[in-house]
């Protein structure tokens, strides 16, 4: 898989840092949470701080590209769009900005608006679920990799190498469950590879209707993956399935 190039991928890994915060409170309290909270900002800033001083002005506006870019074609709100495209004639422009093929105009604007709202508002009420299960390390797992293709599946970009990203997370979830799941990441990577990279070019011009509705089946099972991986989080632990142990 070949995608647009982004940056977006870089915060995918920062999305897990709330379950070990929670993990933390729930096993030495809240002074190693609070110390887990200070580690990260302190990784956060090694990180950060040098690029800050030696180029601010870059910096700004490499926040500022990542927070304002338009809505990918290939995200969540785009392929609602290319079907309605597909089906009534709904005139896309499509341009290409921050390094991807994107739609602009009022109405991928608000998508694209409702992507990033949606992109907080489901890991946190993933972290919620977690923080009120029975904490087992099955659903620790199951949380992990619910966040963060719930990140991939709600992102107003959603470039084919974020999934790489679930590769190593939804296969260790265990059970018939995650079973099930690592099944439907296998199809929805399958149907990935169809177009990207060497049909992405017929897919990011509309014009081929085949590829519209398999970028917008795609999608849809990418929220029924979030679904499925998020049900385990309301079973108390003697509820879940003993078939396929969890790898922590």
């Amino acid at each position: 898989m070949q995608p647009p190039g982004n940056g977006s991928e870089g915060l995918l890994p920062a999305v897990l840092i709330p379950l070990a915060l929670i993990e933390l409170w729930r096993r030495q309290g809240r002074r190693a949470a609070a110390q887990g909270v200070a580690l990260a900002v302190a990784v956060i800033a090694a990180i950060t701080v040098p690029f800050v001083i030696a180029a601010p002005h870059g910096v700004s506006w490499a926040l500022h590209r990542q927070l304002h870019r338009p809505l990918q074609v290939e995200s969540l709100g785009a392929v609602f769009f290319a079907v309605a495209h597909e089906i009534a004639g709904v005139h896309l422009h499509v341009v290409k900005s921050a390094g991807s093929d994107n739609l602009v105009g009022s109405g991928p604007h608000l998508a694209a608006t409702i992507s990033s709202i949606l992109t907080v508002l489901v890991p946190l009420a993933i972290y919620v679920l977690y923080a009120r299960s029975a904490m087992t390390r099955e659903q620790l797992v199951a949380a992990s990799a619910a966040v963060v293709t719930a990140y991939v599946a709600f992102s107003k970009v959603f470039s084919p190498q974020y999934l790489v990203w679930l590769i190593p997370l939804v296969p260790l979830v265990g059970g018939r469950r995650g079973l099930r799941a690592s099944a439907l990441l296998f199809v929805i990577v399958g149907m990935t590879q169809i177009w990207s990279p060497y049909r992405y070019g017929d897919y990011h011009k509309m014009h081929t209707a085949w590829l519209i509705w398999l970028a917008f089946v795609r999608d849809l099972l990418v929220v029924a993956l979030v679904v499925l991986l998020v049900l385990p989080l309301r079973r108390n632990a003697d509820e879940l399935d003993p078939v396929r142990p969890a790898v922590v």
